[in-house]
């Protein structure tokens, strides 16, 4: 990370609002196997917000599970990959594997920065220095959805955070670690699901292990 320049002040992340648009989902066959499409019917003039926080971006962005929330995602920020020539059309499985890269960038260590993988760069001379309102900040704006996952993943690595995945397998939530406590977890709901599960399953085992016992008898 040696050629990284570090900012001398906090950076925020914007994403550019680059228009509304009506989208729809559809089934689509590709090497013989079934996807979902997102495809945009209908683009309309620029409204709501003309920028979005790359906090509140990113988290919408990991936060898609199901093609119905790629789906509200699309009709709400638009294609996160327009820079790849996905501005009307996106599968699940795409979207899926952009989730992926910044999962990698999350836990790409700094001194390994940037990934092999990443399309883009960070470069610091991108970086415009807000003065108006103190404390002076410096602003990454884009209107590429997915660099703005990746410029808030990594200016938030800059400042110390870490990014983990929850443990649970039916989970798998981004969520960042704030404590000295190492934890696995993104809430404390999850962590009991998984502790009730485990004591379910221990008890099933005895329970197996006692009917066993009886029939030997």
């Amino acid at each position: 990370m040696s050629h990284i320049k570090i900012p001398s002040a906090p950076v925020s992340v914007l994403k550019r609002n680059t228009g509304n648009s009506t989208w729809v989902m559809q089934l689509s066959k590709k090497k013989n196997r079934t996807d979902v499409l997102l495809r945009r019917l209908l683009r309309l003039d620029v409204s709501g917000p003309p920028t979005f926080d790359g906090r509140e971006y990113l988290e919408a962005f990991m936060a898609v599970r199901k093609p119905e929330d790629a789906l509200a995602f699309v009709n709400r920020f638009g294609s996160p990959a327009a820079e790849i020539l996905k501005w009307g059309k996106i599968s699940f499985s795409e979207f899926g594997a952009l989730q992926e890269l910044v999962r990698t960038a999350a836990l790409t260590p700094l001194l390994e920065w940037p990934p092999k993988d990443l399309p883009f760069g960070l470069y610091p001379e991108r970086l415009s220095l807000r003065g108006d309102t103190p404390p002076f900040t410096f602003l990454h704006e884009t209107d590429m959805g997915i660099e703005a996952c990746c410029a808030q993943v990594f200016f938030e690595k800059l400042s110390g955070v870490e990014f983990r995945w929850c443990a649970r397998p039916d989970c798998d939530e981004m969520f960042r670690k704030q404590t000295r406590h190492d934890k696995i977890y993104c809430t404390p709901e999850c962590a009991h699901v998984v502790a009730v599960r485990a004591n379910r399953a221990r008890a099933n085992k005895t329970s197996v292990r006692e009917k066993r016992g009886r029939k030997r008898r």
